[in-house]
């Protein structure tokens, strides 16, 4: 039986990031300013809302964090674009902006820095999303429904998680060490989901916001 797959890729942002200023021959901070990203959930309308938007349509977050003892990087171009695009409150970006994001096109995939991998079935594949940037490549699936990919993804949230950049706390509202964050609240969560999370986060000692 043929189960489709794909090559997954993941980057490391430390190495990207010293890269991106030996390229430019200096470091500079372009990387600082807080792109406005699109709150993709929103835009498309029926899909549920990403992290803690309500009622926002765009979110501002810069790529590399503020913080100076935990390195973090997250890249979403399609976000930046569709924000770019859809909303014209969103400041525009500048031309050293548009260099930036277009060097973080080559620089991801470059195989200096990319790990590409094939995933077959049963294969589980677990990354930090503050450090490793990931992507895959296209895939042709079955015409058969009792054949067709199904992948499943699943946002972690660890006691031991580390603290996340002060200029993330618009997006991930809860930054601080060992906090429930990250992933899609689905419109249809049952109220027996919500308690089991609450107590989950008690027993592990994780702080829970309301969301």
């Amino acid at each position: 039986m043929l189960w489709p797959c794909f090559a997954c890729k993941q980057q490391n942002g430390w190495y990207q990031h010293g890269d991106q200023f030996h390229r430019r021959g200096q470091r500079d901070q372009t990387f600082a300013p807080r792109f406005d990203s699109c709150n993709a959930a929103a835009l498309l309308l029926q899909l549920p809302r990403c992290q803690r938007y309500q009622a926002t349509t765009f979110y501002k977050c810069p790529i590399l964090g503020d913080d100076p003892e935990f390195f973090c990087l997250r890249a979403n171009r399609k976000n930046v674009t569709a924000a770019q695009r859809d909303f014209p409150e969103v400041p525009r970006l500048t031309n050293a902006q548009n260099e930036l994001l277009d060097l973080l096109d080559v620089l991801l995939p470059d195989p200096r820095f990319c790990y590409s991998m094939q995933l077959d079935r049963g294969d589980l594949q677990l990354l930090n999303n503050y450090v490793v940037t990931h992507s895959r490549t296209n895939f042709e699936d079955h015409d058969d429904p009792k054949l067709k990919r199904h992948l499943l993804r699943l946002w972690l949230s660890l006691p031991q998680g580390q603290r996340l950049p002060p200029l993330w706390k618009e997006y991930f509202g809860d930054i601080e060490a060992g906090s429930v964050r990250g992933g899609v609240r689905g419109s249809n969560i049952t109220d027996e989901f919500l308690s089991y999370e609450a107590r989950q986060a008690k027993r592990l000692g994780m702080t829970l916001m309301p969301f």
